[in-house]
């Protein structure tokens, strides 16, 4: 490659044009990573009182003041809202998706059945239940009880009300940052990166790619919101790290590519040869 095309490329990344789309697009990810996250919280707050209170054993270890919970009790108020964050997070990402999925792709839902459903029925057949077992162990049954019959607190309409807004609520969160990271990849990195900088597998093949700009900006974001120099050294080591990954990616696409070219000299040879005779 021409040393030369690198050098103006390096020149441009490092020009105060591509800092300021840089900056601009950290504003927008500081802005997900505060007001977002900090309602994304509260949220799953709201979904955690409204779960608990369908789990009498876990108000009971609530009852108690903290002092007087045994070990093992702590232990299961952590795991209970550690699988409600997994669950909220998992039905967050499936509503979310849409059918915003690519021809040929899965969906959350469809890879989580497959991944099912491709074991059952051979484990059921070699009489081994410790698939079922485990639904069972989390009150789901195959043609499995809905939330109703495992608890009468879900038939109040209130509560089903309320948990089907914090699922909206979270949809929409997920959309917002979804949408600030669109904003990022497609919109900043299109109009303020330079043109000459932005990849193109025909005609700029070395230039920065959507996720190469994403995260610069992680990394610059993290910058701007440090608050002391503990954070502020914990985001240079990022970038640190960062900067070693494509250092370590450029050597091996170096000792691919020589291997590559011996390929293609071998060929060139053979269909002299074969022209030859």
């Amino acid at each position: 490659m021409n040393n030369d095309i690198i050098s103006s490329k390096k020149d441009l990344i490092l020009s105060d044009d591509f800092e300021k789309a840089v900056e601009s697009a950290s504003n927008i990810r500081k802005s997900l990573l505060t007001s977002v996250k900090t309602r994304n919280r509260n949220n799953f707050d709201r979904f955690y009182d409204i779960m608990v209170t369908g789990n009498r054993h876990i108000q009971d270890i609530l009852d108690k003041r903290a002092k007087d919970r045994t070990d093992t009790e702590k232990q299961e108020l952590k795991d209970f809202k550690s699988g409600l964050k997994k669950s909220y997070k998992l039905v967050v990402d499936i509503l979310s998706q849409g059918n915003d999925v690519e021809e040929g792709e899965q969906t959350i839902v469809q890879k989580m059945v497959e991944k099912i459903s491709s074991v059952i029925f051979l484990l059921k057949y070699l009489g081994n239940d410790e698939l079922a077992n485990e639904f069972g162990k989390k009150g789901i049954i195959i043609g499995f009880d809905t939330l109703e019959e495992q608890n009468e607190v879900f038939e109040n309409e209130n509560i089903k009300k309320n948990i089907e807004e914090v699922f909206e609520t979270g949809k929409k969160l997920k959309d917002e940052v979804d949408s600030g990271k669109q904003a990022i990849t497609e919109t900043i990195y299109s109009n303020s990166v330079p043109e000459e900088l932005q990849y193109d597998k025909s005609s700029n093949p070395c230039g920065i790619k959507p996720t190469d700009f994403a995260r610069l900006v992680d990394v610059k974001t993290k910058l701007i919101m440090a608050f002391d120099d503990e954070a502020k050294d914990k985001a240079k080591d990022q970038a640190n790290l960062l900067a070693e990954d494509k250092e370590f990616e450029i050597a091996r696409n170096r000792i691919i590519q020589s291997k590559l070219e011996m390929y293609s000299i071998d060929k060139n040879t053979d269909e002299s040869s074969q022209n030859a005779s």
